[in-house]
């Protein structure tokens, strides 16, 4: 006998029909509640022999749900093949809209003297 039955076996006559209306429930989809009307069954005494039954290692709530997760997401392998060529920039935007922009290339001195004669300006 396998171990699916002979816990079964060890079931009441009710718990064994409660078991087989859950396992109805999970195979109809939908909510407990829905199921519980449609039936003419008791909410709370379905949730009640659900926890029951989770308790003893019976019912496992979350079997069946599997399949209505999103997959993970998976790594796709990149290459960047090549290099992008437009210069980066750097922006100064002023409050009297005066609009500074600086080449990536440009000697860190230079940039420097020019934001130090903004700022003096400014004051």
């Amino acid at each position: 006998m396998s171990d699916e039955a002979s816990v079964r076996k060890s079931l009441t006559v009710r718990q064994r029909e409660w078991l087989s209306h859950l396992e109805a429930w999970r195979a109809q989809g939908g909510t407990l509640k829905a199921y519980a009307s449609e039936h003419g069954l008791s909410l709370s005494a379905l949730y009640s022999v659900r926890r029951l039954l989770e308790r003893r290692g019976i019912w496992n709530a979350r079997r069946g749900r599997e399949s209505s997760r999103p997959a993970p997401p998976t790594l796709v392998p990149v290459r960047v093949s090549a290099v992008p060529t437009a210069s980066a920039m750097v922006r100064v935007i002023l409050p009297n809209g005066v609009v500074f922009e600086i080449s990536e290339h440009t000697d860190p001195a230079r940039c420097r003297a020019l934001l130090c004669g903004v700022w003096q300006a400014l004051r």
